[in-house]
């Protein structure tokens, strides 16, 4: 609860005080059972700024988890047996509340300008904060700024109203989509893969995706995502990566090295031979530089990610954010704790597919697989997914590549036949993409579907 000198410079601060709105919203809930009911749960004391308001409103509450009836004589009764009639204003005027003519239709628009108020207080109450803390001289500089990051972060992340809609305002949606996807192959919010089957079995990545790629050591998953953020940026999408394995030079050199035909080898080696320097040329004046941000930190948290990410998509019309891998992330820095690493690892997963609803945008994060993937006959299986079940139930789209168990062996091939398996498609059909893979380049090619895929 805020103290008096907060209070004293939150009412000098007229363009964010509601006091109109507070009594509006208050009335309504003293009215209504219905209203009650949605607004409880999303409302908080230090909403308001009077201090009669909130007193009343913590009564309310209080009497509505209690399951007590709220009329004039209820209401006033337990002001009274708690000797808080005097502090919610007296008798009189709770009793001009309920004598009040207001419609209760306007109660919504209300509560809107309500919390808009409180959520600007709660702003600037931050910023002061900030800037007190900023001439202390953090001696941590990094952390400091991340916890900037998340105390304005967490003022926009109050509930709506309501959380819930009608299923006709759904239909609406849904409708309008597919008849823009018959008239126009990709909306403004779907981005290519770059792999005409991968991309008609999944219609895309779309927004609000979580998209899970998972693979055992060393068959190509950074690479695989490389090319996926690759074929985004060309399409002047926003693509943010997070490697917490690589440096950002390592990912420029596989890049190069994909875009160029240039060995990997050569190029770390510098053996590069001088015919191949125009074609290094020309592949970095073709990669889409601008469209593609990296944060290579080796340890970052989920707030840390949020945060980043929420920087990097600012202003994107549309967006992709890869994350290599999930299992790297720790959580540990953010202040929660967990019995074992599976729950955590759960718990990322689970933010993960938050943070690609929150910013609107698919997020691609690699999985690593646990042994047990190596011993089983066929491709790799959901349960495959290392440290957590948890990751499958988050996931709407599921990835795994693996080495194609037919392919003949021949070390003095360039290339070798990965099999890109669509483990789980919520939008669609799953099954099993022939893929060829140039280690050498680190660049993938599909070469088509491997079998009829199958509609789940």
């Amino acid at each position: 609860m805020p103290t008096e000198t907060e209070e004293t410079k939150a009412q000098t601060a007229s363009p964010i005080i509601a006091p109109q709105q507070e009594t509006i919203v208050l009335t309504a809930c003293m009215r209504s059972k219905d209203v009650r009911e949605d607004v409880l749960p999303m409302l908080l004391e230090d909403d308001f700024v009077k201090s009669d308001h909130r007193t009343l409103f913590s009564a309310i509450r209080a009497m509505h988890e209690a399951n007590y009836p709220i009329d004039e004589v209820s209401l006033l009764d337990y002001l009274k047996s708690s000797r808080k009639l005097d502090a919610a204003g007296g008798e009189k005027a709770v009793l001009c509340m309920f004598e009040s003519d207001m419609p209760l239709l306007s109660w919504q628009t209300a509560y809107d300008r309500l919390i808009d108020a409180s959520r600007r207080r709660s702003l600037v109450m931050a910023m002061n904060e900030i800037e007190a803390r900023a001439y202390e001289t953090p001696t941590d500089m990094k952390a400091f700024v991340s916890k900037i990051e998340n105390s304005v972060a967490q003022v926009t992340e109050r509930r709506d109203m309501r959380p819930y809609r009608h299923i006709s305002s759904f239909l609406a949606t849904a409708v309008d989509e597919v008849r823009h996807l018959d008239e126009v192959p990709l909306d403004s919010t779907v981005v290519n893969t770059g792999f005409a089957t991968l991309d008609e079995m999944l219609a895309g990545l779309r927004a609000g995706q979580l998209i899970v790629v998972g693979a055992r050591p060393a068959v190509g998953k950074t690479s695989f995502a490389l090319t996926l953020a690759l074929n985004a940026a060309r399409q002047s999408v926003k693509v943010g990566i997070f490697s917490l394995e690589m440096s950002g030079k390592e990912l420029a050199q596989r890049i190069i090295c994909a875009e160029s035909g240039v060995s990997i080898s050569h190029f770390r080696m510098g053996t590069i031979p001088k015919t191949s320097w125009d074609d290094i040329a020309a592949a970095c004046c073709d990669i889409p530089g601008n469209g593609i941000e990296i944060e290579d930190k080796a340890s970052v948290t989920m707030g840390d990610i949020r945060a980043t990410a929420a920087r990097m998509m600012r202003g994107a019309g549309r967006g992709l954010i890869v994350i290599d891998y999930l299992q790297l992330i720790s959580s540990a820095s953010d202040g929660a704790k967990f019995q074992n690493r599976a729950v955590e690892v759960g718990e990322i997963s689970r933010r993960l597919k938050v943070l690609a609803k929150e910013l609107g945008v698919p997020v691609v994060t690699l999985a690593q697989l646990s042994r047990a993937a190596e011993f089983h006959p066929g491709a790799p299986r959901l349960s495959d997914l290392r440290e957590s079940g948890s990751i499958e139930q988050d996931a709407d789209t599921v990835l795994f590549l693996s080495r194609d168990p037919d392919e003949v062996e021949d070390e003095k091939s360039d290339s070798r036949q990965v099999i890109l398996s669509v483990a789980k498609n919520r939008s669609g059909p799953t099954g099993d993409i022939d893929m060829l893979f140039v280690p050498t380049s680190t660049k993938f090619y599909e070469v088509g579907p491997r079998k009829e895929t199958r509609d789940d």
